[in-house]
C-alpha cells in the first residue's frame, strides 16, 4: 500500500480541544473496559490477545481519539500499564519492541539482538496488564502480524491493544472485535469546531466573515484535521498575509511553485511591507511572508536544495480552493475558453498553454486597471518555425491595453522581438522573457525605471541594453544560460538594489568575433558597490592577455558581499601562450570571496599556482564553510589540501592533468592553527561525494602512500624494501578513511591505483580505471607496533549501486557481503562483455538483492540467456544502445522448439515492473516470451526504424499502465488487442510518422483502440531542420558555461 510519510505520534491530547467524539470514544471505552467474556469472537476462539481498531481515512481524527481513550481515567485505572507505538513508515518487528520497551520504561533502549529485546520485553511487560496502542498501522502482511501478536502474548488476563489505520485489510487481520470506524463530524459539530479554530472573539462579530467561514468549513469536507488545520491557519491572517495567500490561486492545482519568484511577484505587486524598526529589507519581509505561510501549514511538498534552503513547494487542493475564496473576484486563473471576464479583476493568468495562435479575449480588452499578467502553464513548444512564432502585434496589444502592469510574464512563448512600446509600462515591476527566441532588447525597456526584476535566461540573448543602468530599482538580472552574451554594458556598478545576479560576464577581448561588442562594456570593478548580491554568482571572464587587471580583480571586493553562497569563476579564450598563466594567476588572486561562501566552482584556470587564499592549507581558515567545491579544466599542478574543510560535503574534479597527487602526505592534514595546538583534524569528516572525471595522470591520493602500495604489489621487491618503504608513514596515515562518503564516482583515471578506505559507499561508478584500484577497501594498513603491512579489517560495507565498464572483473573484485546489499547494477560501456554467462555466479549471490539491471552501450554483448535466470527480484531491465544484441530470435532451441525461453522471461514474471529495449540494431521483433510477464508495468520501445507491427499478444501485458513508442519509422498501426490492456493509463507515440496521423486525437483511425487510456501523447520527432540554427549556435557557444 502507498502511504505518505508522517511525524511520530504521541499521547498527549487536551481533551477539551476534541469536539464532536464523545460517542465514538464511550464506544472505544466500552470494547476496552469490557471483561475478558467480551473480547471478541476471535480472541475467545483462538485465545489471542483482544485488538480493538479504529479505521478511517486520513485526518478524520483515530489518533485523537485512540489519544481521548488512552487518557481517560477509566482506562488509567484499569491497566497497570499503558504503552503508545507510533509504527507509520515501515512495520519492523524489531523496531516496534524497541518503541515498546521505550514507552515502558521511558528512556532509550541500547542496541540489542531480537533475542535480548524479547527477554527485556518479558521483564517490563511480562505478567502485567497492559494497553498498548499501534498508531497508523499499514502493515497487511499477516505473517507479520502474527509474529509480533505471539511476541506480545506475555501480559496478565486483561491485556488490550488498540490500533489505528486507514485500512479496513489491516483491521481484518489485526482486530478481534468489529472495527470501529470513524465517520467525519457533522455539519454542526465541523462549524462548531472551525469557528473555534479560526476567529477571536472579535472576529465573531464580523457577519460577512462568519459567513465565508461557514463555505470553508463545509469545503473542508467535515474532516477534523482539515477543520482544524485551516481554522488555525485563518487565525489572523486577515492581514498583509491574506494578498500573498490569494496570489497563488493564480497557480494551477498541482503546479511546483518556485520560492524565489513566488516572493518576486509579491513584491512587485506591492504586497510586502517591511517592518521599518528592525531595518528590514524588502526581501527579508518577503522571507518572512513565505515562511509564515508555510508554517501555518498552506504549502506542501517542500523540495530543498543542497543547503537546506527551500526552493519549490505545492498548495494542497483543498489550501487552493481555499485560497481562491479568500481571493474573491479580484485575482483570477482563467481558462482559454472564457470569453467573459468580470471586470474587477486585477490579476490574471491562464491555467492553459497560450498557441502562437491565441488572441486576447474579448472579455479580458475592459480590465482597464489589470495589474497582473501570468503564464503558470507555458511550455516551450519543441517546433520552431517562423509560421509558429507568437504575434508581436498581440504583445504590442497588450502593452497598449494594459498600462498599469506590475507583473508581465511571456515566458516561454515563441516571441523574437520585444515591441519598442514596452517601454511605456512604467508601472511594470516584473517582467519574465526567458526561453523565448529574443536576440536583443529595445532600448526603451531601459525607460521601466520600476522595474525590480528582469528574467532573459535563454540562450538566444545576445546583448544586454547600452543603458540598463537607467534600472536603478532592478532587484534581479537573471542571465543564467544566456550563452551568447559575450559582453555586458558598463554602468552596472550604479544598480546598487540587485541582489541576484546569477551570471556577470567581463570581456577584454575587443574583436569582432563579439557580437554588437561595444567600446565600454562591463569590468570586474562593476562588482565593487553590489554589496547586497546574495546567492549564486557566476563570473565569466574573457582573458585579454595584453593586460594585467589584478588591480581591477581586486576591486571587485568579493570578500565583503557576505550574501554570496555560491561563486563560479570561469576563464575563457583558448590560445595557450605564455602569459595565460601569469593573467589567471592575477586575476584569480584578487578575487578572494567572504569566508561564508558554500560553494566554489573554478572552470579552465591555467595557472600553474593557486591563489595565496586558497593554497595548501590555507583555504581552511580563509572559506572555513565550503560544502561543495568543483575544479575543471585547470592546470595547476597542486589543489588545496581540501581534506581539514569540516562541512565539504561535495568535491568534484575534472580534466586536471596536471595533478599527480590531491596532497604531498598525510601531514597536510592540519592546518598551521591546529598543528600549533597538537591537534589533528578530522580526514574529510563530512564528505559524502566524490567525482574524479579524467585526470589522466592522478596516482594516488598522498605520494608516499602510492608508494607503499606500488611497493607491496611488486613481488620483485625484498621484504626490507617493504618494511623501509612502511616506516616512512604513521598507522595514522595509512588508516584514515572517508568515513561519510556515500557517492564515488571515478572516470578515465587510468593511472590511479590507490584511494582511501570508502567503507559507506552506496553509489559506486567506476570506468576506465587502473585493475589495481581499490576503492571499497584499504588493501594495505601499517600495525601499530610493528613496521610490517597487514591487511585491514573491513568494516561493514553499504554498497546498492553499481556502474562499471568491466562488470565481470568488479563483480568478482567485491566482497561477497556487498553483493548480497546490491540493488542496481549499469552495465556502461563494457566492449569485454560477450555473454553473461560469466557472470552467472555473481548473479546468483545477487538473487535476492537486484532490483535494477541496466546494459547500455555494451557494443560486443551477443548473449543474455545464461546467468540473467538467477535474479528473480528484478524490478527494472533496461536493453540499449547494444549493436551486437538480438533478442528476437532463438539462441539455442530446446527439445520443444521454444528458443526464446532461454532468455529467462518466466523468471520475471512475479517481480518485474519495468523494461526498455532501445536501440538493439539487431533486434526485429518482441520476444515472444515476454507474454510471461503479466505484472509488467511500464514498457519502452525506441529505435526499432525496420519494424512493421507490435504483436498482439501484447495484450499478455495484463498490468501494463505505461507503455512508450518512440521512432519506429516502418511502423504503420497499432494492434487491435491494445483496447484489452485495461490498465493502461498512459500511451506516448513519438518519432514514428507513419503512425502519427493515425493516432492524432479525435478522428484518427487508431484512436478507437485507446479511447480507453486516460492520457495519450502523440507528437513528431524535433523538427531538425528548423531547429538546427539554435541548436548549432547553442553547440559553438557552450564553451562559455564552461
Amino acid at each position: 500500500m502507498n502511504r505518505p510519510m508522517r511525524d511520530q505520534t504521541y499521547s498527549f491530547v487536551e481533551a477539551e480541544q476534541v469536539i464532536g467524539r464523545g460517542d465514538d470514544k464511550k464506544v472505544i471505552l466500552g470494547m476496552l473496559l469490557a471483561s475478558s467474556s467480551t473480547d471478541g469472537e476471535h480472541a475467545q476462539r483462538d485465545k489471542m490477545l483482544p485488538v480493538i481498531s479504529i479505521v478511517g481515512m486520513g485526518g478524520m481524527g483515530k489518533t485523537t481519539l485512540a489519544k481521548l481513550v488512552f487518557n481517560d481515567p477509566q482506562v488509567e485505572e484499569c491497566f497497570e500499564m499503558r504503552l503508545w507505538v507510533c509504527v507509520s513508515d515501515v512495520f519492523d518487528i524489531k523496531d516496534i519492541i524497541e518503541k515498546i520497551l521505550k514507552s515502558a520504561i521511558n528512556k532509550e533502549i541500547p542496541k540489542l539482538e531480537m533475542e535480548q529485546l524479547q527477554g527485556q520485553l518479558q521483564k517490563e511487560i511480562g505478567d502485567k496488564k497492559y494497553l498498548l496502542v499501534l498508531d497508523d498501522v499499514w502493515n497487511e502482511i499477516r505473517e507479520k502480524w502474527l509474529e509480533l501478536r505471539d511476541l506480545l502474548k506475555i501480559g496478565r488476563k486483561g491485556s488490550k491493544i488498540m490500533v489505528t489505520t486507514r485500512s479496513r485489510d489491516v483491521a481484518k487481520i489485526m482486530g478481534t472485535f468489529p472495527p470501529h470506524e470513524l465517520q467525519g463530524l457533522s455539519e454542526e459539530k465541523s462549524w462548531e469546531l472551525f469557528k473555534k479554530m479560526a476567529f477571536n472573539e472579535e472576529a465573531q462579530q464580523n457577519p460577512q466573515l462568519l459567513k465565508v467561514g461557514k463555505e470553508i468549513a463545509k469545503k473542508c469536507g467535515k474532516l477534523p484535521l482539515a477543520i482544524r488545520t485551516v481554522g488555525s491557519l485563518l487565525y489572523g491572517l486577515w492581514s498583509p498575509l491574506k494578498n500573498c495567500f490569494a496570489y497563488c490561486s493564480l497557480f494551477p492545482k498541482n503546479t511546483g511553485l518556485k520560492k524565489e519568484i513566488l516572493k518576486e511577484l509579491w513584491m512587485a505587486e506591492g504586497f510586502i511591507i517591511p517592518e521599518i524598526d528592525e531595518n528590514q529589507s524588502l526581501d527579508e519581509a518577503a522571507e518572512d511572508y513565505f515562511q509564515t505561510l508555510l508554517q501555518r501549514g498552506f504549502f506542501q511538498d517542500i523540495r530543498k536544495d543542497e543547503w537546506g534552503a527551500i526552493t519549490y513547494c505545492k498548495m494542497h487542493d483543498l489550501m487552493h480552493d481555499l485560497a481562491q475564496e479568500v481571493a474573491g473576484v479580484k485575482f483570477k486563473l482563467a481558462n482559454l475558453a472564457e470569453s467573459k471576464l468580470n471586470g474587477k479583476i486585477l490579476h490574471l493568468s491562464f491555467g492553459h498553454h497560450l498557441s502562437s495562435l491565441w488572441k486576447i479575449p474579448t472579455g479580458m480588452l475592459d480590465l482597464k486597471l489589470l495589474r497582473t499578467f501570468l503564464l503558470p502553464e507555458q511550455i516551450m513548444e519543441e517546433r520552431l518555425s517562423d509560421q509558429s512564432l507568437f504575434s508581436k502585434s498581440i504583445c504590442q496589444q497588450l502593452i497598449r491595453r494594459f498600462s498599469c502592469l506590475r507583473v508581465l510574464d511571456l515566458h516561454n512563448l515563441k516571441l523574437k522581438s520585444l515591441p519598442s512600446s514596452i517601454g511605456k509600462l512604467i508601472h511594470l515591476r516584473f517582467l519574465d522573457l526567458s526561453e523565448t527566441l529574443i536576440e536583443e532588447l529595445p532600448d526603451s525597456i531601459t525607460d521601466l525605471q520600476n522595474l525590480q526584476t528582469l528574467h532573459l535566461n535563454f540562450f538566444l540573448l545576445r546583448t544586454l541594453p547600452e543603458n540598463i543602468r537607467k534600472l536603478v530599482n532592478l532587484r534581479c538580472l537573471d542571465v543564467d544560460i544566456c550563452t551568447k552574451l559575450t559582453h555586458m554594458p558598463s554602468g552596472l556598478a550604479g544598480l546598487t538594489s540587485l541582489n541576484r545576479l546569477p551570471s556577470f560576464i567581463v570581456s577584454y577581448d575587443h574583436s569582432a568575433k563579439l557580437w554588437n561588442k561595444p567600446k565600454s562594456s562591463a569590468k570586474l570593478s562593476d562588482l565593487k558597490e553590489l554589496n547586497n548580491l546574495r546567492g549564486d554568482l557566476c563570473i565569466k571572464i574573457h582573458r585579454d592577455l595584453k593586460k594585467n587587471p589584478i588591480e581591477e580583480a581586486s576591486e571587485a571586493n568579493l570578500s565583503n558581499k557576505q550574501g554570496l553562497t555560491e561563486l563560479c569563476i570561469g576563464f575563457f579564450k583558448d590560445e595557450c601562450v605564455d602569459n595565460v598563466c601569469n593573467h589567471d594567476e592575477a586575476v584569480l588572486e584578487g578575487l578572494k570571496p567572504h569566508f561564508n561562501l558554500r560553494t566554489l566552482i573554478i572552470r579552465r584556470y591555467y595557472g600553474q599556482k593557486l591563489p595565496s587564499w586558497a593554497r595548501r592549507g590555507d583555504l581552511c581558515s580563509n572559506l572555513p564553510n565550503l560544502v561543495q567545491i568543483t575544479l575543471v579544466d585547470c592546470k595547476c599542478q597542486q589543489v588545496p589540501v581540501f581534506s581539514q574543510l569540516r562541512f565539504l560535503k561535495d568535491l568534484s574534479m575534472c580534466s586536471m592533468d596536471n595533478v599527480e597527487y590531491m596532497e604531498d602526505g598525510v601531514c597536510d592534514n592540519s592546518s598551521p592553527s591546529s598543528k600549533s595546538q597538537g591537534m589533528q583534524t578530522l580526514f574529510f569528516p563530512s564528505l559524502e561525494v566524490l567525482d574524479l572525471s579524467y585526470m589522466k595522470n592522478l596516482k594516488g591520493w598522498w605520494k608516499g602512500v602510492e608508494a607503499i602500495v606500488s611497493t607491496n604489489d611488486s613481488e620483485s621487491k625484498s621484504s626490507s624494501e617493504l618494511v623501509g618503504a612502511c616506516q616512512q608513514y604513521d598507522h595514522h596515515q595509512l588508516s584514515m578513511q572517508f568515513c561519510n562518503l556515500s557517492k564515488l564516482s571515478i572516470l578515465n583515471c587510468p593511472e590511479l591505483k590507490f584511494l582511501p578506505n570508502s567503507p559507506k559507499v552506496e553509489v559506486l561508478t567506476v570506468r576506465g580505471t587502473n585493475k589495481r584500484l581499490s576503492v571499497l577497501k584499504m588493501e594495505t594498513t601499517l600495525s601499530t607496533t610493528t613496521a610490517s603491512c597487514s591487511v585491514s579489517g573491513r568494516a561493514e560495507l553499504k554498497l546498492k549501486e553499481l556502474t562499471t565498464d568491466n562488470v565481470e572483473d568488479q563483480l568478482m573484485s567485491l566482497p561477497k557481503q556487498c553483493l548480497h546489499q546490491l540493488s542496481s547494477l549499469t552495465v556502461l560501456w563494457d566492449e569485454k562483455l560477450v555473454s553473461t554467462k560469466s557472470l552467472g555466479e555473481a548473479f546468483a549471490t545477487l538473487s535476492y538483492s537486484l532490483r535494477s539491471l541496466e546494459f547500455i552501450n555494451c557494443g560486443n554483448l551477443r548473449s543474455i540467456s545464461q546467468g540473467l535466470e538467477h535474479l528473480t527480484a528484478l524490478e527494472k531491465l533496461t536493453f540499449r544502445y547494444c549493436a551486437m544484441l538480438d533478442l528476437s530470435v532463438n539462441e539455442q532451441p530446446t527439445a520443444s522448439g521454444e528458443g526464446d525461453e532461454m532468455m529467462p522471461w518466466k523468471a520475471f514474471e512475479t517481480n518485474l515492473r519495468s523494461l526498455e529495449f532501445s536501440s538493439l540494431d539487431k533486434m526485429v521483433g518482441l520476444p515472444s516470451g515476454l507474454q510471461h510477464l503479466t505484472n509488467l508495468r511500464y514498457l519502452l520501445l525506441s529505435g526499432f526504424d525496420e519494424w512493421r507491427e507490435i504483436p498482439e499478444w501484447i495484450s499478455c501485458l495484463s498490468s501494463l499502465e505505461d507503455l512508450n513508442l518512440y521512432y519506429f519509422r516502418r511502423l504503420a498501426y497499432l494492434p487491435e488487442s491494445l483496447r484489452n490492456l485495461t490498465s493502461l493509463n498512459n500511451l506516448t507515440i513519438a518519432g514514428c510518422p507513419r503512425l502519427t496521423k493515425r493516432c492524432r486525437r479525435p478522428n484518427g483511425l487508431d484512436c478507437p483502440k485507446f479511447q480507453h487510456v486516460p492520457l495519450v501523447v502523440v507528437k513528431d520527432a524535433p523538427d531538425l531542420v528548423s531547429s538546427t540554427r539554435i541548436v548549432e549556435e547553442y553547440l559553438a557557444s557552450l564553451y562559455l558555461s564552461l
